[in-house]
C-alpha cells in the first residue's frame, strides 16, 4: 500500500502543475484512469437478453442486451454461440467492440438445431461478468415451412452445374448453367435445366442471370406441380428487375391456354396470374390476377398464393389467389375453381409453350424472356400462416440484403 501511496502521490502532484493561467482550478488526471490501476472489481452484466428477427442459414437471428456497469469503466462486449447454454463450440467468445447487440453473419446454421448466444462484459482492467446466456434460438428456414415440394437456391453453389458438372466454386466452371438441382428434400426432385441458349453465373450478384432474349429454364411435369389437381400452392421467389420492366418477361409459369397459373412482369408491374377455363366439377374461372408496381433494377421478394383449402363442391365458397411483394400484400382475387391437373410445360424465366395473360391466350415456343436476376425459387402445395410468410419473406430480404 505505501508503494500504492507513492504512485497516486505523484501523480497528484503532477496535476497541480498544470494550472490554467486565468483560474484557479487544479487540472487532476482522468479518475476512470486513476481506478483502472487498482480495479479488481468485476462488471456486472443485467440478466436480460431479447432475442428478435429471423435468422437464416447465413445469419443468426439478432441478440441484444442491456448495458454493463462497473466501478471504473467497461471496455468491451464478447459473445459466444453454443448448441448447449453457456458453450461456445459454434463461435468462440468473440470481442464485439461496446455494441450492445449483434447478430452474426459468419456462420452457417442448421435450421434443425438449437443455439444459445452466451455474452460476457469486460472492463478495462480485463475484469469479466459472469456470462449471461440468452434462451434457445432457432433459424428460420424454408424447410420449417409444411409441403416443400421444390427449392432451388443460388446460394447452394453445388446445387448450380454447367455442362461438365462444374460449379461456381470451381476453377473450370463456365459460367454457363445448364442445371440447377431442386434442393428441397422431397420425396420427387424438381431440378431445372436448361432447353435453349443457357442463363449464366453472375459473379456479382451470385446468382442466376437470364438475359431477356433466349434463356430459360424447365422442369419435367409431375404429380407435385401440375399433374394433379392443386387446391393450395405457394410459390416463393427473389428476384432483381433489369433495366427494362415494360415489355412481358415471364418468371414462372405452368399450364396452357386453358387452365395454369403464371407470375410475369409487364407494363411495371409484378402480375400474377390464374386461370381455369374448363368446367371439371367445380366450375370455370376466367384470368384473375393481382398486380403491383415495380421498379428497374430491384430486388423484390414476390409470394404467390392459390387458396382453395376451403373446397366443399362445386357450389361451394370461392378460393382466393393472392400475391405480396417484399412482404406487403397487392391485394386477392376470388376464384371459382381449384387449378386441376394440366399437362401444360413449366417454364422458369421464359414462356414454355403456352400460357394466358390479362390480355388473352397465347401459344407459341418460348418468349417473353425475363430479363434480370433469379437468386431463389421455392414451391408449397400448402397455404402458410401470415406469421410464417412474414418470418419466410423476411428471412429471404436478410438473406438476399433486400431492403
Amino acid at each position: 500500500m505505501k508503494f500504492l501511496s507513492v504512485i497516486l502521490l505523484t501523480l497528484m502532484i503532477g496535476c497541480k502543475d498544470q494550472v490554467s493561467s486565468d483560474s484557479n482550478e487544479i487540472v487532476t488526471q482522468d479518475p476512470v484512469s486513476a481506478c483502472v490501476l487498482t480495479d479488481d472489481v468485476n462488471p456486472v452484466l443485467p440478466n436480460q437478453v431479447t432475442l428478435a428477427d429471423n435468422g437464416s442459414t447465413l445469419n443468426s437471428v439478432q441478440v441484444s442486451w442491456q448495458s454493463a456497469t462497473d466501478n471504473c469503466a467497461v471496455s468491451h462486449y464478447e459473445i459466444a454461440i453454443g448448441l448447449s447454454a453457456a458453450s461456445s463450440d459454434i463461435l468462440p467468445f468473440t470481442n464485439i467492440g461496446n455494441s450492445t447487440s449483434y447478430q452474426s453473419t459468419g456462420v452457417n446454421f442448421d435450421y434443425t438445431k438449437d443455439y444459445y448466444f452466451t455474452i460476457k462484459a469486460v472492463d478495462e482492467k480485463g475484469n469479466s461478468s459472469a456470462v449471461v446466456t440468452s434462451n434457445s434460438w432457432q433459424i428460420f428456414n424454408a424447410k420449417t415451412l409444411t409441403n416443400l415440394v421444390l427449392w432451388i437456391d443460388a446460394s447452394n453453389l453445388t446445387s448450380i452445374s454447367d455442362d461438365e458438372g462444374d460449379h461456381p466454386t470451381e476453377t473450370n466452371f463456365s459460367n454457363e448453367i445448364s442445371s440447377w438441382a431442386d434442393i428441397s428434400g422431397s420425396s420427387a426432385v424438381h431440378s431445372f435445366s436448361a432447353t435453349t441458349t443457357k442463363p449464366n453465373w453472375d459473379v456479382v450478384e451470385n446468382a442466376v442471370r437470364f438475359n431477356g432474349s433466349n434463356q430459360f429454364l424447365a422442369t419435367a411435369d409431375h404429380s407435385d406441380i401440375n399433374l394433379s389437381t392443386i387446391a393450395q400452392r405457394s410459390l416463393v421467389t427473389v428476384i432483381k428487375t433489369g433495366n427494362n420492366v415494360s415489355t412481358r418477361q415471364i418468371i414462372y409459369e405452368e399450364g396452357g391456354t386453358v387452365r395454369g397459373l403464371n407470375i410475369y412482369i409487364e407494363e411495371s408491374k409484378i402480375r400474377c396470374g390464374f386461370w381455369n377455363d374448363t368446367n371439371d366439377g367445380d366450375g370455370t374461372q376466367g384470368y384473375v390476377e393481382v398486380t403491383g408496381n415495380i421498379s428497374a433494377n430491384t430486388s423484390y421478394t414476390v409470394n404467390y398464393i392459390l387458396d382453395y383449402s376451403n373446397f366443399s363442391s362445386g357450389s361451394g365458397a370461392d378460393g382466393t389467389v393472392s400475391c405480396s411483394l417484399n412482404n406487403v400484400s397487392l391485394g386477392s382475387v376470388n376464384t371459382t375453381s381449384r387449378l386441376f391437373a394440366h399437362s401444360g410445360d413449366i417454364g422458369l424465366g421464359s414462356l414454355n409453350q403456352h400460357s394466358y395473360f390479362h390480355d388473352g391466350a397465347s401459344s407459341g415456343t418460348e418468349e417473353y424472356f425475363f430479363n434480370g436476376i433469379l437468386y431463389e425459387f421455392l414451391m408449397y402445395n400448402s397455404v402458410h400462416s401470415d406469421e410464417s410468410r412474414t418470418k419466410l419473406s423476411n428471412s429471404l430480404k436478410k438473406k438476399w440484403n433486400i431492403y
